[in-house]
């Protein structure tokens, strides 16, 4: 009951709870009961059995999958500035585990490429125009870990895996490798990673360091159908309504967080490109693209389910990021660069008078 009211989870798997009862099969009815009980007074419902239909997978879909993620994992390591004799060397062992993958052997290590792949086409999407593109840069980079998600949950289209007899390796860190990756490439575009390393320490950024590990650790602790970190009352009750007015419960970090944070900070960014607001806003929106990605490799949900979880999430957080962008502009947060340098110009020229 709990993962269905906190997780979102709609298949639950159930196993007896002992077996050394006189009679076991009674005593595992009655605990099918109380669940269904439970899911009842969460506003669910638990359907009638039925028999289960094995997924229909046509025979060349895998290989085909296969064959353009490979090819799209290659594109992503040469968009990035990395020595030839490494992109080399990546590109090698991305072919031999699509071709391992395509023969049924490492069909996962594959999958797991791909998760980490599809937030790092993203950026390179958006680090590759040549103008901003603003909050269409937003929809765009959705929609590509959108496409990553699904051919993740294509390639693993198999009941092991929705009954977690077989396992998404490397979920958390395909989750949280990305937006790290993006955060040192959107510093090193702000500042050359070589002159801060020659620069001496100073408290701020140790402090600023410290307070963005101590919310990735959080985020990690959170992360998980098996989280070990409980949800309060209110977050609870906070839930609750979310499932009573929406379709779908959408992830909280991704309406509520990252998605916002990405369209400021892309608003931010085309109103001037070196804008660190913007970058730190940027890095922060990659939250919400990971866990799309993330809600997608949830192979035990339907995934119409987490199609809808996702497109509902989009709505509200794009939504909700216009508004703050709106806000921000009516209470003159907002400046454009022309306006920062004639501002500053200004200011010179009333220190010279």
């Amino acid at each position: 009951v709990k993962a269905f009211a906190e997780r979102n989870i709609r298949w639950l798997f159930l196993r007896p709870s002992s077996l050394g009862g006189e009679k076991p099969l009674t005593e595992f009815e009655t605990l099918i009961a109380r669940v269904r009980q439970g899911v009842a007074h969460e506003k669910g419902a638990v359907r009638s059995p039925r028999p289960f239909a094995e997924p229909v997978v046509l025979p060349l879909l895998i290989p085909f999958l296969c064959a353009v993620s490979t090819l799209a994992i290659a594109g992503v390591l040469f968009a990035f500035p990395v020595a030839r004799g490494w992109q080399i060397a990546g590109l090698l062992g991305v072919c031999l585990v699509g071709v391992g993958a395509a023969m049924g052997n490492a069909i996962g290590y594959l999958a797991f490429l791909v998760a980490v792949a599809a937030p790092m086409a993203a950026y390179a999407w958006w680090a590759t125009r040549r103008a901003q593109p603003g909050f269409v840069g937003a929809i765009v980079m959705g929609a590509i870990c959108v496409g990553g998600g699904l051919i993740v949950a294509g390639m693993l289209n198999d009941l092991p895996y929705y009954i977690q007899l077989k396992m998404f390796t490397g979920v958390k860190v395909a989750h949280f490798a990305p937006i790290a990756i993006v955060a040192v490439l959107l510093l090193n575009r702000l500042v050359p990673l070589r002159k801060i390393a020659q620069e001496p320490m100073r408290y701020g950024p140790v402090v600023l360091g410290f307070v963005g590990l101590a919310i990735v650790a959080f985020m990690m602790s959170r992360t998980g159908n098996d989280s070990p970190t409980g949800v309060s009352g209110v977050e609870l009750q906070f839930r609750s309504l979310l499932d009573a007015v929406l379709p779908v419960r959408p992830r909280t970090k991704e309406f509520m967080f990252g998605h916002p944070a990405l369209v400021l900070g892309l608003m931010f960014l085309k109103r001037d490109p070196k804008s660190v607001w913007g970058s730190v806003l940027l890095g922060a929106g990659f939250i919400g693209l990971t866990s799309v990605i993330n809600t997608l490799c949830h192979l035990h949900s339907p995934l119409a389910l987490n199609l809808t979880r996702i497109a509902v999430g989009a709505v509200l957080g794009l939504t909700l990021g216009l508004a703050l962008w709106w806000l921000l502009g009516a209470l003159g947060f907002v400046r454009t660069a022309g306006e920062q340098e004639s501002g500053s110009e200004s200011m010179g020229d009333q220190a010279r008078s």
